[in-house]
């Protein structure tokens, strides 16, 4: 007979496409993985799965059960959250995923309020270099930059981060001043790499400068950063994150070079559990006390939640 259960690690193989990589999500050895595979296999009397030397994929008969192991999986999730969802308790843990700058210096710092207030609530905090699935269940509360593009969650815009242009003091010795943001010839550009290439930001950098400019590119945002703080070259940054970097100064304060929606996702049964209620409030917060800092405003009107920076 089929033990339901065994869906999780069907699932979880065919999204890793190994016994290694299930076996890590799942949080249990490989071996037991197999295992599960093997018995689910026999209690339906065909192959699930095409077994190949460092990775598997679906069998025809693996195939003709994906759609109906991941409705299970969803009238599971929709189960659990439910039964959570009756639990009023400000207690617990929350699951949020953001960007590593937001993460790192508009949502860390302020955790130590949200703990007094609540001692019962814990942050688990995923800067996740995928974009995790709501829907899923793979975290409970997103910090999303862009569109709200999934329409089944619950998606508020919270602010809007704005771009400028920054270089390091030691850059601007060497190198000067540019008059403005598209007075950028003869400077060094530190640009993005192609995981970013969606970003705004990016996008700009390409129209704007010629492929010899860019003697450096990172992969994240902050590797952006330091780039430019290492004196490396003129980049297009998040004001926020510009504004709080010692040693960076923005090149043309009054120009923004594009901007983005920020929002905050949850899945609509979670929306009533107390402890992600009170989450996204205290988030709501923090977005709106750096309202100023995200949209461009100068350093001295920096995040009052996080205090003012001095200007270097």
């Amino acid at each position: 007979m089929l033990d339901w259960n065994d869906l999780r690690y069907f699932l979880a193989v065919h999204r890793e496409r190994s016994l290694a990589g299930a076996s890590r999500v799942l949080g249990v050895d490989q071996t037991t993985v197999g295992r599960r595979i093997a018995a689910m296999e026999e209690a339906l009397g065909v192959r699930l799965f095409v077994r190949q030397p460092r990775t598997m994929s679906l069998a025809p008969a693996g195939e003709a059960i994906l759609a109906a192991a991941k409705r299970v999986e969803e009238q599971m999730t929709t189960l659990a959250r439910a039964a959570e969802g009756e639990d009023a308790r400000p207690g617990g843990t929350v699951r949020i995923t953001a960007n590593e700058c937001f993460a790192n210096r508009l949502i860390v710092p302020t955790l130590g309020a949200l703990h007094s207030a609540h001692p019962g609530l814990h942050v688990e905090l995923l800067c996740d270099s995928r974009k995790l699935d709501i829907g899923k269940g793979e975290a409970d509360v997103a910090v999303r930059v862009g569109h709200a593009e999934q329409d089944a969650l619950v998606a508020r815009r919270v602010g809007t981060c704005a771009f400028g242009l920054y270089a390091s003091t030691d850059y601007l010795r060497r190198r000067g001043w540019p008059r403005g943001l598209h007075d950028l010839e003869g400077h060094d550009l530190v640009g993005y790499a192609t995981n970013l290439g969606f970003l705004g930001a990016a996008q700009w950098l390409e129209k704007v400068g010629r492929p010899g400019q860019k003697v450096f590119r990172g992969n994240t945002m902050l590797s952006v950063t330091a780039g430019a703080g290492a004196g490396l070259g003129t980049a297009v940054l998040p004001c926020f994150l510009g504004e709080t970097e010692p040693g960076l100064v923005r090149v043309a304060p009054d120009d923004r070079v594009t901007t983005m929606d920020v929002w905050l996702v949850v899945h609509p049964d979670l929306v009533r559990v107390a402890r992600v209620r009170l989450t996204l409030r205290h988030l709501e917060q923090v977005f709106s006390a750096c309202s100023g800092m995200l949209e461009g405003a100068p350093r001295s009107a920096s995040c009052g939640i996080l205090g003012a920076q001095e200007a270097p």
